[in-house]
């Protein structure tokens, strides 16, 4: 759903911080700062939950002495940006969104600030609970809560409902039944039976682990060392290459946006995708709008739909004079009442009760899967190189799918170079 930032982007940031520091931040605080001592400043990325962001803060300063300032960019310059300023030793913004890949990393350096007090003092109001659980826990380190679900993604499932019942095929609720159901489509409509989500490293590893999960597989089990080279995970790679017969043939290149457009072209008669897809496939410009059925993720062995999760989160700033602020401000706009008004203006929920509310349901015909699925959701483990993590364990799944080596070869050395990563933390 996001672009992590890349292992060389990464390693650039690092590299070049002391050099950059000074004509980076310069540029970027005489915008930040130009709301005055008394503007909370935001870092986010830009698209339609940024301006639904931004479109938010325009209304909170029409009833608010202190303003809100929203700078929008694309997902590397927000976490550059963001390194950089805590680089610099110079309070550039009180308010951070960030990946919640990024997470651990910042936590570890001491960028963002602890909300337990602040979210306890405001309990009665900010509800909690009415946000996606897994969100919640995501976001909390060490039993400290260090930030609010801003807008995410769950993969889910997706099929042509015209399609199915012209190969008479049911809607498939474990992962043999789609292979199955696949096959059957792609021998019946002539089309691809599904998509394929297979470019490295992280588009491959999202569709992989939605499905490995289920089967009872694991990456680590305790932060320090891998967990992966099990049947479990040998035996979800077996059906996840069922599946890749019944894909396009470029599918091990493929990534969410092209698996998507697949889809919405009428090229493949289901998908498994990220959930902020959705709208692109109900509106009137979708080629299936009208025939598109929305379903919770197939089941393994274990009994359990485990669908990726993906998202972004709003945080404070350990250097903002204005935490209290920065805090009412993240509280106020992932509120329920703010979603609602954010969905007009390319905003993504995740509070139960926006997703859960029959209006919404009937207009976004989504939520009702959306839900199931968010429920049911699994985040990737906290660590502060998960890019490097990705980059070990994906190229030798990429060459088990390809035929390059077993497939138990490809978890084995997935496993090997995982535990080569995991070292290199301590």
């Amino acid at each position: 759903m996001s672009r992590r930032i890349s292992t060389r982007a990464r390693v650039l940031v690092v590299a070049l911080a002391a050099a950059l520091v000074g004509a980076t931040i310069t540029g970027c605080s005489a915008s930040a700062n130009s709301g005055g001592s008394n503007t909370i400043r935001v870092i986010a990325q830009t698209g339609g939950p940024g301006t639904a962001l931004a479109d938010a803060a325009a209304t909170w300063n029409k009833s608010h002495k202190t303003k809100v300032q929203v700078d929008l960019f694309d997902y590397d310059p927000t976490r550059q940006r963001t390194v950089l300023s805590f680089s610099s030793g110079k309070n550039t913004y009180d308010v951070i969104g960030l990946d919640y890949s990024w997470l651990q990393q910042y936590v570890n350096s001491g960028y963002l600030v602890s909300l337990n007090d602040m979210a306890a003092n405001a309990a009665s109001t900010i509800d909690m609970g009415d946000y996606i659980k897994a969100y919640v826990d995501w976001g909390t380190v060490d039993g400290n809560q260090y930030a609010l679900p801003w807008f995410g993604a769950v993969y889910m499932l997706y099929y042509r409902t015209d399609l199915l019942q012209q190969a008479g095929v049911s809607v498939p609720t474990t992962w043999e039944e789609y292979a199955a159901a696949a096959a059957t489509l792609k021998e019946k409509t002539g089309i691809a039976g599904t998509t394929f989500i297979g470019k490295r490293d992280d588009p491959l590893l999202d569709e992989y682990w939605s499905i490995a999960w289920s089967y009872g597989a694991e990456i680590t089990t305790d932060g320090k060392s891998s967990a992966m080279d099990s049947p479990q995970a040998v035996q979800a790679l077996e059906v996840w290459s069922k599946v890749l017969k019944s894909a396009p043939g470029d599918a091990l290149s493929d990534d969410w946006p092209a698996a998507a457009a697949e889809f919405s072209e009428g090229k493949a008669a289901m998908m498994i995708n990220f959930s902020d897809t959705s709208d692109a496939l109900i509106s009137d410009t979708s080629q299936v709008k009208g025939k598109v059925g929305f379903a919770a993720l197939p089941a393994g062995p274990t009994g359990k739909s485990t669908p990726n999760l993906g998202g972004w989160a709003l945080g404070v700033s350990a250097k903002s004079t204005h935490q209290q602020d920065a805090f009412d401000f993240i509280a106020w706009a992932t509120s329920a009442e703010q979603q609602q008004v954010g969905l007009a203006n390319g905003g993504s929920a995740n509070r139960i009760s926006v997703l859960s509310d029959p209006a919404n349901q009937e207009k976004f015909p989504y939520f009702t899967a959306a839900l199931t699925n968010y429920e049911n959701s699994i985040f990737f483990p906290r660590t502060v190189n998960w890019v490097n993590w990705e980059a070990a364990m994906s190229p030798p799944l990429s060459a088990a799918l390809s035929g390059q080596t077993s497939l138990q070869q490809g978890v084995t050395q997935a496993s090997q170079r995982l535990d080569a990563e995991i070292a290199k933390e301590g």
